[in-house]
């Protein structure tokens, strides 16, 4: 089956550690389409309210087959929704650019995704310094 460019949909997550079987949470997570319109949803919200849409959002992207999912190092990413208890279909479809960077660029001293945001597409190497920052505010 052909799919359009509107079925791709970047996902990335930004968690409060690095095992979410110990724990350790998204707090926010991101979505980017073809266009490259992001949205962020946050889910360390004040308003529970808040919360629950963020993670209804989420819970409806990963129930849509439709969409194929980006990721970088899925891995890490899908064990971070998974221990929300989300729903993955089996048939969804994800392409994993760390994965593919590791094949195609086998070479390359660093598979970072800021490290190859910068290599391939120019980026500042310290994007991710705003992040980090950001990560540090709570959500309204």
């Amino acid at each position: 089956m052909k799919r359009t460019p509107q079925q791709f949909v970047a996902f990335d997550v930004e968690t409060t550690g690095l095992h979410p079987w110990h724990g350790d949470r998204i707090f926010s997570y991101s979505l980017t389409d073809w266009e490259g319109a992001t949205t962020i949803h946050r889910l360390d919200n004040k308003s529970s309210r808040s919360n629950r849409k963020s993670l209804r959002i989420l819970k409806d992207f990963f129930a849509d087959t439709s969409i194929v999912k980006i990721a970088h190092n899925h891995k890490f990413d899908f064990s971070h929704v998974l221990a929300y208890e989300i729903e993955v279909p089996e048939d969804t479809i994800w392409h994993d650019t760390m994965i593919m960077s590791q094949i195609l660029q086998n070479k390359c001293p660093s598979h970072a995704q800021d490290y190859l945001a910068e290599l391939v597409c120019g980026y500042p190497g310290d994007i991710d310094n705003e992040v980090k920052r950001e990560a540090k505010k709570k959500a309204a």
